[in-house]
């Protein structure tokens, strides 16, 4: 996706966990078409971690005018197996993450009278769930 983006010229700003990932990302999106990426860590199971990222961009960027949530969790394990901890950090990441960024945006967005968009990717297990399920969408074949 931002490859598409970065693409047709828009301005795009990668976010994850680990930096020199997503550096190395942002990079290689500049390599291929020119323009602005830019990369900054942030762990969206940390509502506090995300606003601050949030204001960074504002102060530092001017802030943004779209957003794109699509992060998830993503290790194998049978139900019965998965701790509360395991399970939290899926959760926290997928759910909470996606609304910790919806939030950041969009109160931003409604404070200066911006427009903006947003677009949610997530798995389909918070509302179904499924035994022994590869928790980043996709199932292992096996139920």
């Amino acid at each position: 996706m931002a490859d598409q983006l970065a693409s047709l010229g828009a301005t795009v700003h990668l976010c994850g966990r680990r930096l020199s990932v997503v550096e190395e990302a942002a990079a290689a999106l500049r390599a291929r078409h020119g323009g602005a990426a830019h990369a900054h860590a942030v762990d969206i199971r940390d509502a506090d971690a995300v606003d601050a990222m949030g204001e960074g961009i504002w102060t530092t960027h001017g802030g943004l005018d779209s957003l794109i949530n699509n992060a998830a969790g993503n290790f194998i394990s049978p139900t019965e197996k998965l701790s509360a901890r395991g399970f939290n950090a899926i959760a926290d990441t997928g759910f909470r993450g996606t609304v910790y960024t919806a939030q950041a945006v969009g109160k931003r967005w409604i404070a200066t009278g911006a427009r903006g968009a947003v677009v949610s990717i997530v798995v389909t297990w918070v509302w179904t769930g499924s035994p022994h399920w590869r928790l980043n969408g996709a199932g292992t074949g096996s139920a």
